[in-house]
């Protein structure tokens, strides 16, 4: 039971850490293209 429950923990924080990483690409990504597009 113990160590069902750190694994359902473990799970939400990967998938936490999958969409904040996610996020952070998708950002930077539109940042280099905002400024590609303000260079050009």
């Amino acid at each position: 039971m113990k160590f069902n429950y750190f694994y359902s923990i473990f799970n939400i924080l990967n998938v936490k850490i999958t969409f904040l990483v996610d996020k952070f690409i998708f950002l930077s990504f539109r940042m280099n293209l905002i400024l590609g597009i303000r260079t050009e």
